[in-house]
């Protein structure tokens, strides 16, 4: 349940610095919605994944998709993480 909680922070952490008016999320607010969208996709990725495991009949994890999950998340943050730190003031 990692990606919850990386999601959360992240919304939590963008929509504080908007609310804020800080100048480079305000300037970067496009970007960074559009980071918040990948990085919701990647974690509902990877908790359909382990709900699915939970509910089948063998418990196995389907690592292909939860690794899948956790790129798309991981690049979120990354796209995240870099329309911040370039936004011009």
């Amino acid at each position: 349940m990692i990606e919850i909680g990386v999601f959360s922070m992240s919304y939590y952490l963008v929509q504080r610095g908007i609310s804020n008016q800080v100048p480079k999320f305000i300037v970067a607010q496009r970007k960074l919605s559009l980071s918040l969208w990948i990085m919701a996709a990647g974690a509902t990725i990877g908790i359909l994944t382990i709900i699915q495991s939970m509910l089948s009949n063998s418990g196995l994890i389907n690592t292909t998709f939860l690794a899948i999950g956790a790129a798309i998340l991981i690049g979120g943050c990354a796209a995240l993480v870099v329309s911040v730190r370039f936004a011009s003031q």
